[in-house]
Order: C-alpha cells, then structure tokens, then sequence
C-alpha cells in the first residue's frame, strides 16, 4: 500500500477501519495479530496492547509516531522503543470506546517497561475532565535490568478520544518532565476501569449563572458502581474569586447500587455578584470513595432586556460555525444576559462551494444564524477562508480565484438578505491568513466582492481590512491604494501585548481616527477583534482589561463604533495554554462564567443608557471618566489605574455615593468634608452618587504607609496605616478582609487625636498562596464606611541567598569576589549560625575552605565574601553553594555567571546628545561585539565593517546610561514603535533581580532605533509587573549616525525598568544582553549580540551579569 502524507490505515485491535487526521507531519505505523497474555500478575485486562513485532492487543489501539517501530528484545520479551531524538517521542494509546468513553473515570493504566539505565524518565499524559494533556507520576529508571510493572491511577480520566483522536500518551517528553536523556523500551501497556462511586454537578441555570435576585440551587448526582450500596458524608465549601470562603456545610446520603443515581440537592445563599467555586468532599466509611470535585457557578445581575437588545458597542467572535459545544440555542441568550448586541463568525467558502460554481449552504449555519437572531443579537459574518479548488486553497489571488470568491460572497449574501446585513472581507490578510500576499492582493480582492455584496444586497454594510496586530500603516496603504472606496467600514484587530492603559488604548484609536481622516476617509471604524488571554494575565486581569477597554470606548463616542470581544469561550481546558483562554465563558460546567463575563455584565447595567460628560485629569496614573444617567439623575464615576495601584483621596463635593465594585456589587459610603478615600487598581470601580463638576485629589483620610509588603508564612506582620489632619479627627474601627486562617491580632480600633495606626497579623504556617490582597474599610462610631483601601502581599521564603560577582575595589574592576548574601526574611525570629560551603566548579571549590557564619537576627542579612582564583571565572560559568544552618536542613544555591561587566557610578547627571565623548563616557569599561561567534543569522557577514559595536555603561540614583557606537555599513529603519525589530536597532534586555534568579522577578526588553527621516524611536515589548509595555515616554534618547558610525545614547529612569520597592545600589547585579539588528534595505538580515536570551529565545537565564559599582566608595 502506497500512503500519502494525509491519510494512512489503522488496523485497530478486533476491527479494521479508517481514522480522519488533520496535519499529520508523520507517518503512524501499526501491527496486529489476535492476543496472547503477557502480564506479570498472569492477569488478563480486559484493554491492553502487548508491543512487539506484532501487536496483541484487545480493545486497545497503539500508535508510535515518527517512523518504523524499532522493536527491542530484552530478557526473551520484545517491545517498543521510544527514542528521545526521535520527534515527538511518545506512545498513543486509544482505548475503544465500548470499553471507556467520556466522564470522570477512575482508570489504572499499567505501564511494562525495561529498566535499562539511570537516567531513563517517562509519563503517561492524558486528557482529564479540567485539563488537556495533564501529566500522570513521572517514573524513573533505576538501572535494575529487569522488566517492571508501573501503575499509573488517573482519577478524573476522560478519554473521550480527544488527545489527538486517541485518549493518552505514554511519553517520554512532556513540558512538566521534560524530556527523557535516554530511550525507554515499553513492553505493553494495559487499562482497568475500577469502580467507584462518582458525581456530576448541575443546575437549572446554563453554565451555572444564576441572577443575583434568585439563590443559587447546585444538583449533586452521585452514581454508584458497586454492587452494594454506600453511605456517604460530604461536605461543601463555597470559594469568591480570591479564593475567600463565603458559605460552607455538610450533607449525607445513601447511594443506591449499581449505577443507579443519587441526587442531593445543595440550596447555595450567595448573594454577591461575582464568580465562585463551589468544592465537595465525600467519602464513603470505609474510605474507598474520595471525592473531590470543584464546581464553577456564578452571580450577575442580567441585563434589562426583553426580546430586543438595546443600542450597544458590544460584540463577541462567536465562532457558532464550529458546531459542537458551540451551541448557539445556549450560547445566544448568555449574550443576551450582558447585553452583547453583536455576533462575529463565520460561513466558510470551503462548505459553501464544494463543487465548482455550485451554492449550497450548511443548515447548521443558518440554523445558529436564526437562534441569534431570535435572541435579539445581530450577526456580522466573515467571509473567508480558502477553497481547495482555486489556488491550492491558499488565499486567492488569480483572476479566476478572486472572481470564483467574490461569487462565493455573492451567493451568501443573497442566501442570507433579510437575516444578516453585516459582512466582513476576509481576515487578518496581513497575517498568516494573508499566505504572505500584500496591499495590492487585497485591494484586488476587496474590490470585486464589495461589488458582488453590493450587487446582492445594496443595503449590506461592508466591512473591509480586519488586519492583525495594530497594522495601522497597512490599512492606510490599503486607504491609498483607494481601498476606502470598497468598504463602508474599515475594522481591525488591535491586539496588544500591553493591557489597554498601556498600550494608550483610547489616545491610539483617537491617533488613528486622525489619521485615516487625513486620507480622506471618514467612514466609521470597527473593532472587529480584540482581547486578552487569561493563559498570559490571569482571569481577574482579563476582567480588568474587558471592562477597560469597553469603557474606554463609551467615553471617546463616535471613534470606534463597535467593538468585537475575541472570544465568546474558551477553545480549550489548559488554564494556562495562552490561545484557549480568551474566552468570556469557560469550558467547564460547561459555559461556566469567567470573571469577565460577570464584569461586563456590570458595565452593561450600569453604563447602558448613560451620557459620557467628561474625563478628570488628576494624574498621570489615574483614569477618572465620568458619565450621568437621566433615567435616575445620577453621576456615574469610572475609575482605574494605569499601572500601580494608588489609595486617592477624591474631593467629590457630596457627602454621599455607592461605591460599586468590578462584578456590580454596590455599598455605600459616606465621605468626610467631602473626601472619598479609597484604593484604586487597573479592575475598575465605579462611584454613583451626585458629584461636583470639578473633581480634585487631596490627601486620603487613611492610607497604608506600604501598599505592597512582603510576607513569610508563619510570621507575623505589621501594617502602619498613616491618618490625615481630618482622618485624625475620627474614632472607629477597622474591618479587615484576611484570608482564611490569617487573624487580626492587634489594631481594630482606631482613636480620635491620633494620626499613625498599627494592624498586626499573624499568618499561618500552612499559608499556599503566592499572593493575596487585604482589604482594610474604616468605619466611623456609627458603623458608616468611610474609606476602603487595601495592600497587597507577596509570600517571600524565610531565608534568601543571593549570589552575585563584585569587583575587588574600583581600582580593579577586571578583577572579581564571589558574594553571598543570607538574609532573614522573619520578622520576629534569629535564623541559626552555620557553615557555606563552595561545591562548584570543582577546580575552585577545592581550593576554598568553608565559611562559618553566626546567627542571623530578624530581618538582617549576613555577608560573605569568597576570594576568587586567578582565571577561575570563564563566561557561563555555574556557581553551586551549599548552605548548612546548625538546625535544619542543608539546601544548595545554583547561579549561572554569564559575560561579567560593570557600570560605574557617575557623580553628576550625564547629557544625552548622541555623542559618546571620553570626557563623559572615559571611565566605564569599553566592550566591544565584533566577532562571527556573536553573529547570528547573517550568513554573508562581511567583519567588523559590515556590523559591530562597542559599548559602555554608567549608573546614578535615578538613571542606568547606556552608550553603544555601531558601526554598520548601510543603515535602514522605516519602522515605528513595536516593528523597529525588523530593522537597525538595538534591542536590550534587562533583568532587575537576576540575584534572585533569572527572570525571578521578571524582566525587560527595550527597542532604540533612528528612523530613515532623523526620528528617534524607542519601544518596550517586555516589562516587569506593574510596568507598562509600549513607548517610554520618561527615558531620554538620543541617536546620531555620521558616515557609517551611530551613536546612541540613553537614560533609563530606574523607575521605568526596576519593580515597585526597589531602588538601585552599588553591588546590584543586574541581568543585561543586548543585540543590534540589520536591514540594508531589503529584511532584516539578522543581528550581532552581547550575550543572549533576545534573539533566539527570550530567556533572561541567558542574560550576561552586569553590576553596579561606586568608584568614590
């Protein structure tokens, strides 16, 4: 048999027959023949695969990918072995579907394996009922040379065929375990259902989202598989969204035998809006049933509506199209509930015309189409993509390609006039979408379908451009080229790297409104994608981002007119898998709300209907916007951070408001001579009341001295709250939001005459959480809030070892010291005395005694200082210390030193000219990048002429300089902002806390580069938290280029590049690399560097250790 790359025959355990794949890269071999037994408890499953020459398998079907099956025999048995160079590396097992097929299965999978070597790992990864490709118990070969048995237990196992057509891996390399060093031999592989007792969660409510004016009902069925029955004791917790508990209880029952089901029915008195997890524990008393299960519910208020939704900006990608869970008879009234008025999705060219000129159009569509619409949401429909019979189904581009497309469109629009009156021109041809067509490709296209759309349907809105990534200058090509002609709205996908504040959200749309005006074109402008993925930000930050930049369109009318969400749920179960977490709605349950969707359904009921009055520039970190509502006669103020957060005091001119949190719950709160004081984060608050038209900020009446501190758990930690001349004229009390098991031992109270306030809290040993916020209210002796703010804490570890490279003084900075810093991170306890040790490299350990050091008092830092051999150091290389307190255990620090450079103090402010003089620059160290090893990507480099540099760095209390002078035989840069890479540049990594590990902390990347027109460009794709990406708006840069020599120079405020707390110091080690990209007028060719971590991949572990010195200590 002759197989293709696309299609090949499975001959599966019992029964032959064809399996359908999409993208196979690789040929799957496969054997059969009937079974035999070959397991070592002579017990005969009723799933297995015994590998081998042939395959003996029963209900089970193996696939190795990658090439022939290398069958191995060890000890008289054979099997199949699994090569680590050998892409992917990795077993599929399918077990058949009469067997197991969906559901929460408690599964043994046993694993025969030969124990070969020491160094041998591998896993089995599989689908769970949460998560895609969840990683079992990682085994280890031990070197035994026998053949061994290992037990994997999966106890939320879906196997529904959905990891990759099969339902698990047996792996050799997985992102967790990483990859095996060795091959593994695998002998067979076998699966068992064991029985228990299971159970699934429902409501009558789809996804679990209840309306904040009914009580959530949860419906616990639990199926018995036993033969007898089982008592069980359970009990529940209910979780907010911070992971808070709000309601807990206990439940018993009998469960009936056999499969039956048992249902206990949970009445949940949550009345707070917002998203919730509700867990569940049983057991049964004999202790062979566990459960424990998380179940997702939420509470909005739904929007007003009757069958029609109201005048709204809000849409979402829908992607109906793709049938399956993408139920548009559920999805369609959850929309409604928020009030999104618009769907985005697709009719699909390839489903329309199957054959030649000939129109048929699936039911399913049409059938999604009118459950949208009977739910009052209005569908914009992409037409798109290729179609496998003209240009090879890539984007068309012949004569007959583009005719044969715009006849597509013709015939859709025709088939839907009536129903659907929106459509868009294709997507994201600038992208991968686009098959590397340009303007002009488009344009052709763009003009013959906006002429058969028009020719359908006269009163059809177009849309036209829909490009990726903010292209702006793509769509003002298009604009020239006269694509403005054939479109009657242009669309694009905005999709930033940045939230909305910091990628200037609303001040970029206004720039590109100005824009396209200046070409003449003044149609509107729709956003018909944009999102952020909670896989990068985490759910609450999406939330932030969602209503943000909603918000941010309702206060800027008639610039953007629509908005599309990008997507309606999320694509897949992987929490942190970056494309399947856009989602307003989950997955899970399934359609369980995100923390978004509850958001937006705030906004919407809260903004719908309201008149934008103005915006308050206070500061440069807050966004004020405020907005009045007739229906009721009431302000309503938006509020949000652009980056940090920041406790205000807001002079209001009332006595009174609601404060409204992200999820639409209000309290209300009284002001003090007027002055509201509350914490304000990038999640949005609103303030609904009757306000002064002139707004202004004043001091808070309470604030927390620190609004971020560190933590050790089990310690205890103090909280100094500061008090104004008007907060100190207030008696009351403090109420303070902790997390569970942490407790408010001092402080509750609070004294009229006193201007400073000490919480004390004690944290428990057993605290999990990288993180946590605490919420302080004041309430005045009558019990009125008065003020809400909060700090933020981060767990830190009791003992912290830094290990960095000094100079020996500042006459010998070419030679170096080797410091270790052990600090005390308790606040009311002495860590031991004990002894460090050197254990690597070797060569320089043995020549190193051990360094006793004493007892380390609470919150100091002992150092110690090795002495460093000549030539001991080489770039890259690995430091290993050994760390023994006289109590407790040992524990070894690891630290990789990378290229050692230092940046010298300078005594007075530098001036940034783009001249790097001696007089200035004369006392940093010089280095130079001029060699081929430092050269990457450029194949036809022609030395030190064609690209090199040199470079020096300098420091002071507010600024780290830079200097570089790249020699460079042609420059060329016509790029803006985040596209400089793509031409001459520099770009620069930066890590503040390598002492801490790489990227511990995060880390920077900067971009610096002249324009072709003498501008000077400056842009940051990276920055640490709290930061914000994009232009960097307080760093001073100069470039000049005289001849074939540019000279760059610049000041990066500290404050721009270090996180929030910390402040520079001599000794700091810094991460730093750096490398100068190359355009001679064509692409970019490739780039010469200083260390790495940038080009390649971005891995500040690559970084080179650049220290700060003071040449006057």
């Amino acid at each position: 048999m002759n197989l293709d790359e696309h299609t090949y025959t499975t001959i599966k355990g019992g029964k032959t027959g064809m399996r359908k794949r999409i993208g196979i890269l690789a040929l799957t071999m496969l054997f059969y023949v009937f079974p035999t037994a070959s397991f070592a408890d002579d017990k005969m499953p009723e799933s297995y695969a015994i590998l081998g020459t042939t395959l003996q398998s029963s209900l089970m079907n193996v696939e190795t990918i990658g090439g022939p099956v290398k069958v191995i025999t060890q000890l008289g048995q054979e099997g199949w072995e699994i090569n680590p160079e050998e892409s992917p590396g990795f077993l599929r097992v399918n077990v058949d579907d009469s067997y197991i097929y969906g559901g929460n299965n408690l599964v043994e999978v046993d694993v025969k394996y030969f124990d070969d070597s020491t160094d041998g790992t591998f896993t089995v990864a599989y689908n769970s009922i949460e998560t895609t490709w969840k990683e079992s118990d990682t085994v280890h070969l031990t070197g035994t040379k026998q053949w061994l048995v290992h037990k994997f237990i999966l106890d939320d196992a879906k196997f529904a065929n959905e990891s990759e057509g099969a339902d698990f891996r047996v792996a050799i390399w997985a992102p967790s375990m990483g990859k095996s060093p060795k091959p593994i031999t695998i002998g067979s592989i076998s699966v068992e259902k064991l029985k228990r007792v299971t159970m699934t969660a429902s409501s009558k409510k789809t996804g679990n989202i209840f309306d904040y004016k009914e009580k959530p009902e949860i419906d616990l069925a639990f199926t018995n598989e036993f033969t007898q029955k089982k008592k069980l004791s359970g009990t529940y917790q209910v979780l907010d969204v911070n992971e808070r508990p709000v309601k807990n209880g206990k439940f018993s029952l009998s469960t009936d035998a056999n499969g039956k089901k048992t249902v206990e029915k949970l009445k949940l008195d949550v009345k707070d809006k917002g998203v919730y997890t509700l867990i569940v524990d049983a057991t049964d008393e004999e202790g062979m049933t566990q459960i424990h299960q998380d179940v997702p519910f939420s509470v909005i208020e739904q929007s007003n509506q009757t069958s029609v939704i109201p005048s709204s900006i809000l849409g979402v990608q829908a992607h109906m199209a793709w049938g399956g869970i993408y139920d548009a008879a559920q999805l369609s009234p959850l929309l409604k509930d928020i009030g999104v008025r618009y769907t985005r999705d697709e009719y699909y060219w390839s489903e329309v015309e199957k054959t030649k000129g000939v129109y048929t159009f699936p039911e399913s569509y049409d059938k999604y189409l009118d459950t949208e619409i009977k739910n009052g949401i209005v569908p914009l429909i992409e037409l798109n993509f290729g179609n496998p019979m003209y240009d090879g189904g890539k984007a068309p581009h012949s004569k007959e390609a583009i005719e044969a497309y715009a006849n597509y469109c013709k015939a859709v629009v025709a088939h839907l006039k009536g129903k659907v009156g929106y459509f868009e021109i294709w997507n994201e041809w600038n992208g991968s979408f686009g098959d590397g067509l340009g303007v002009a490709e488009y344009y052709a296209l763009q003009k013959e379908a906006y002429k058969a759309i028009k020719e359908a349907n006269p009163q059809a809105t177009v849309l036209a451009g829909a490009v990726a990534a903010s292209d702006y200058g793509w769509l003002e090509q298009l604009l020239k080229a006269g694509g403005g002609d054939y479109m009657d709205v242009i669309s694009f996908h905005p999709y930033t790297a940045a939230g909305p504040e910091g990628a200037k959200f609303a001040e970029t749309m206004l720039r590109v409104k100005e824009s396209f005006k200046k070409l003449g074109f003044e149609k509107p402008m729709w956003i018909s994608e944009v999102g952020w993925s909670a896989g990068n930000y985490g759910e609450l930050k999406q939330a932030a981002f969602a209503t943000q930049v909603k918000t941010l369109l309702l206060a800027h009318p008639g610039v953007v007119d629509r908005i599309f969400w990008y997507d309606l749920l999320n694509d897949g179960m992987n929490a942190e898998d970056y494309e399947s977490n856009f989602g307003l709605l989950s997955q899970r349950g399934p359609y369980s709300a995100k923390p978004a969707y509850v958001a937006l359904a705030a906004n919407e009921n809260l903004l719908s209907g309201a008149k934008f009055v103005k915006e308050y520039q206070l500061d440069d970190n807050l966004r004020l916007l405020k907005f009045h509502r007739d229906s009721d006669n009431k302000d309503i103020l938006a509020a949000w951070t652009r980056s940090k957060q920041q406790t205000i005091g807001l002079n209001t001119g009332s006595d009174k408001l609601q404060s409204v949190d992200l999820f639409g719950n209000p309290t209300d709160m009284m002001t003090v001579h007027n002055v509201l004081t509350v914490t304000s984060t990038e999640e949005p608050v609103y303030y609904v009341g009757n306000f002064s038209d002139h707004l202004s900020l004043t001091e808070p009446l309470f604030q927390a001295e620190n609004e971020e501190i560190n933590v050790v758990a089990g310690d205890t930690v103090n909280v100094d709250i500061t008090r104004s001349a008007a907060g100190s004229e207030i008696a009351g009390s403090y109420h303070v939001d902790l997390p569970a098991g942490w407790t408010l031992v001092n402080g509750g109270k609070f004294n009229k005459g006193v201007d400073a306030d000490v919480l004390t809290i004690a944290v428990p040993v057993n605290w999990q959480r990288d993180a946590e916020s605490i919420g302080i209210e004041a309430q005045d002796g009558k019990g009125k809030k008065i003020a809400q703010f909060k700090i933020n804490v981060k767990k830190i570890k009791p003992i912290d070892v830094t290990v960095t490279m000094k100079p020996v003084d500042a006459n010998h900075l070419n030679d170096w010291k080797l410091s270790i810093g052990i600090q005390n991170h308790y606040s009311n306890r002495s860590l031991p005395a004990g002894t460090l040790r050197l254990l690597q490299p070797e060569n320089w350990a043995s020549k190193t005694e051990p360094v006793s050091y004493p007892a380390i008092n609470p919150g100091e830092t002992q150092v110690i200082d090795l002495p460093v051999p000549e030539n001991a150091i080489k770039d890259g290389i690995s430091v290993k210390i050994s760390v023994q307190p006289d109590a407790g255990d040992a524990f070894e620090i690891n630290q990789v030193i990378n290229d050692l450079r230092t940046a010298v103090r300078d005594q007075s402010p530098m001036t940034i000219d783009g001249n790097m003089t001696d007089e200035e620059w004369g006392n940093a160290p010089v280095g130079v990048i001029d060699t081929a090893a430092q050269v990457d990507g450029i194949t036809d480099w022609r030395g030190p002429s064609d690209l090199s540099a040199e470079f020096r760095t300098k420091w002071d209390a507010d600024y780290l300089y830079l200097a570089f002078r790249v020699t460079d035989d042609v420059h060329h840069q016509p790029y803006t902002d985040g596209s400089t890479w793509q031409a001459d540049g520099i770009q620069i990594g930066i890590d503040p806390c390598r002492i801490n590990g790489a990227g511990s902390c995060g880390y920077n990347e900067l971009g610096f580069a002249l324009n072709n027109d003498g501008s000077v460009q400056n842009y940051r794709w990276i920055a640490v938290p709290g930061k914000f990406t994009g232009v960097l708006t307080e760093t001073k840069n100069a470039i000049q280029r005289v001849g074939d020599k540019t000279v760059y120079e610049m000041a990066i405020p500290w404050s721009e590049i270090l996180p929030d707390g910390m402040t520079p110091h001599e000794g700091l080690d810094l991460g730093f690399s750096f490398l100068v990209n190359d355009n001679d007028g064509q692409s970019r060719r490739g780039w010469i560097h200083y260390a790495n971590g940038i080009g390649d991949a971005k891995d500040p572990s690559e970084f080179g250790d650049l220290t700060l010195v003071d040449l006057e200590k």
